[in-house]
């Protein structure tokens, strides 16, 4: 179904889930997606977006981005095709209407290549004119130490201006540590990182939300609670958003030596902190506004820490 690509230097090794065939999703981007990344042989760090049997899911895991441009989907008419940057051409449902993350679409996916370099993957994605949109992507995914570095760059190929945002899930814990107390996520740029007191949510009851689960202290959020049977959702928009505080957010717990944070090069346009029990996803918003024959460039570094190996 998926072959299996895998760069590594002497702390990381880094599996990609990758198929130029196969679609594991009509959301998620095909291109540059780690499905796995172990420090110093032992310590893993990425995880499925659900667990459990039955829940609805999107099917994403690890370090999994996507292109959000939902608006496409209602210019379409049903059974036309509309582009889902970074996937394919979706067709569109029978009832029509927006984007939906949790409804399927039929992809007709866009044609991608890989080249590895013992510590480096080359990704380039080509996309199907449609609805005068086309773009070409290119992204390096990139070892150094204990990082992995992404360097993105969309192209507009088209006669329409991209105007989107992407962001990685992360779809994350501290080698398989359950979400509750112990864990603590910094995050300097969020002004809104008191919202975070009342994101819970029983998962068979979604849209009604709970306090006493987590709090903010100074500008980390802190789990009181386990999270069993619960998930948590919070945004921060732009307004809130003061990057010059820090692009970066980091992941630890008490009682592990180990760590992950991420650093970005733009000024986020959104922040979504989600998760449930068994993953912690800090979604960090790049926007996107390339105009016809223009192209825009952006990194991302995610860094793997382990005390005790001396790195942090």
């Amino acid at each position: 179904m998926n072959n299996i690509y895998r760069i590594k230097n002497d702390r990381l090794e880094v599996e990609f889930r990758y198929s130029p065939t196969h679609v594991f999703s009509s959301r998620f981007e095909t291109i540059g997606v780690v499905e796995q990344v172990t420090l110093d042989g032992k310590y893993k760090f990425c995880e499925p977006e659900q667990r459990l049997p039955g829940r609805v899911t999107c099917n994403g895991v690890g370090l999994c981005g996507e292109y959000s441009w939902d608006g496409l989907a209602a210019e379409a008419r049903p059974g036309q095709n509309f582009p889902k940057i970074g996937l394919g051409l979706l067709r569109q449902r029978p009832e029509g209407g927006p984007y939906h993350i949790f409804k399927d679409y039929e992809v007709t996916l866009f044609p991608t290549s890989v080249e590895l370099a013992g510590d480096s993957a080359r990704f380039t994605q080509d996309c199907i004119p449609c609805m005068d949109i086309a773009a070409k992507i290119e992204k390096t995914v990139s070892l150094s130490g204990c990082s992995i570095i992404t360097n993105t760059t969309i192209y507009n190929l088209g006669q329409r201006t991209l105007e989107l945002g992407e962001y990685q899930h992360n779809f994350l814990s501290l080698d398989g540590l359950p979400v509750g107390p112990g864990y603590y996520l910094q995050i300097p740029f969020d002004g809104n990182i008191g919202g975070i007191s009342g994101s819970a949510y029983n998962m068979s009851d979604p849209f009604h939300r709970i306090s006493g689960f987590m709090e903010a202290r100074g500008d980390e959020i802190h789990w009181l609670r386990d999270m069993d049977g619960h998930g948590f959702h919070k945004e921060t928009e732009p307004q809130d958003l003061h990057p010059e505080k820090g692009r970066f957010w980091r992941l630890t717990h008490i009682d592990s030596p180990l760590s992950v944070s991420e650093e970005f090069s733009f000024n986020p346009s959104r922040l979504v902190v989600w998760g449930v029990e068994h993953c912690i996803c800090t979604e960090v918003y790049v926007p996107i506004n390339v105009e016809p024959g223009e192209r825009q460039s952006w990194t991302r570094t995610w860094r793997f820490g382990c005390h005790s190996g001396g790195d942090v």
